[in-house]
């Protein structure tokens, strides 16, 4: 394991992938903030759901970006790390992963939720959304912080989908809800002859 850790360090392709990953981070909050905007927008005032979806997003990415620096550590330490550190700090990482499904889920069935109270987008959506991400938050639940190894990632995997499939869903509502804006200085009508 020490050894891959020289490898990695050295490749452009771990660097490049490493990079993309931080960026896909960002990208995912932009998400995030949109999704609450929507969500919040449908729920009204009063809503309380869309603030579940902000702070779930928000809890995911601390968690990944606390895994990140695990990662970090390993590279910075690659030179002097014992194998035993090693494995420590790549169970560290694992554990972490593991343990970002339960606010992804909470992310996920609260949009659901709220997707259901608000008719964003269908209803159907909202009952997937709540039934897939309450399965996600209870797998890491049911497995409890000694067994994280036994987790099963198969909800979260369904809720990434749905969250996937979500994102185009709305991009094509927006899209379709935007109107086309002519310039001041266009004529209304063809005034040739």
């Amino acid at each position: 394991m020490v050894a891959d850790l020289g490898k990695a360090a050295a490749s452009t392709t771990v660097a490049v992938g490493y990079t993309m990953e931080l960026a896909g981070f960002v990208m995912f909050l932009i998400f995030v903030a949109y999704l609450y905007a929507t969500l919040r927008h449908g729920e009204g005032a009063a809503g309380w759901l869309a603030v579940v979806v902000l702070t779930g997003g928000l809890t995911e990415v601390a968690i990944k970006l606390g895994s990140g620096a695990v990662i970090g550590a390993e590279f910075l330490g690659r030179d002097t790390l014992t194998p035993e550190v090693a494995r420590a700090l790549d169970d560290i990482g694992g554990a972490a992963f593991v343990l970002s499904w339960l606010p992804f889920g909470v992310l996920v069935a609260g949009a659901g939720a709220a997707v259901l109270g608000s008719r964003v987008i269908g209803r159907g959506f909202g009952w997937a959304g709540l039934v897939v991400g309450t399965a996600s938050a209870v797998s890491v639940l049911v497995a409890g912080i000694t067994h994280l190894d036994r987790a099963n990632p198969v909800p979260f995997l369904i809720s990434a989908l749905w969250l996937g499939v979500v994102s185009v869903r709305l991009g094509v509502r927006a899209l379709l809800a935007t109107p086309v804006r002519l310039p001041e200085s266009a004529p209304l009508v063809n005034t040739a002859v």
